[in-house]
């Protein structure tokens, strides 16, 4: 008769185990290889480019201007993009924006982070040091990158019709940067 009862014990133990486990996983909403510490949560580019921010970069005549649906989310990553115009009259144009890969997971993560690395770098970038956890300056595309945390943040601050076509310098983006607190 003890033979029964230690193994009713055992199922009982590894039923109450198998609960607990299934009830911290589903209470912390993390997966299982993936550390209950770590929070992924989409950051929206237009409430750290807020329109305050963009009338002390861009003068007080600046309206936000229309940026294109987030075509670059996918299952892993949440992208989001918030650009202001210092307005219709200014000539040379002037623009300054704000776009966020927000990690929605650990491989989002691991993309992010990929990007920062010598071999995910594009060429020709200058490594800075003093943003987030890793920042460069890609001066072919106009554009600091910094990644904090999890996220990949994008900043630009230009004239001309493009940061590529005009004048976007380490200095214009660093003083959006100065303006703004990455999440």
């Amino acid at each position: 008769m003890k033979k029964p009862a230690v193994g009713v014990i055992a199922l009982i133990v590894v039923a109450g185990a198998a609960t607990a486990l299934f009830l911290v996983f589903s209470h912390n909403k993390t997966k299982p290889n993936e550390s209950s510490n770590t929070s992924y949560a989409a950051v929206d580019a237009c409430s750290i480019m807020t329109n305050n921010v963009a009338n002390q970069i861009l003068g007080n005549s600046a309206i936000r201007a229309t940026t294109p649906a987030d075509a670059e989310s996918t299952s892993d990553i949440a992208f989001s993009n918030c650009a202001y115009s210092a307005g219709p009259n200014i000539d040379p144009p002037h623009m300054a924006s704000l776009a966020v890969r927000s990690a929605k997971d650990s491989a989002g993560a691991a993309s992010n982070k990929s990007v920062f690395t010598i071999a995910g770098r594009p060429a020709g970038v200058q490594t800075l040091t003093g943003y987030g956890d890793a920042a460069y300056w890609d001066p072919g595309m106009g554009q600091l990158d910094i990644l904090k945390g999890n996220n990949w943040y994008i900043v630009t601050n230009y004239t001309g019709t493009s940061p590529a076509n005009g004048i976007a310098t380490l200095a214009m983006a660093e003083q959006l940067t100065q303006a703004i607190t990455l999440q």
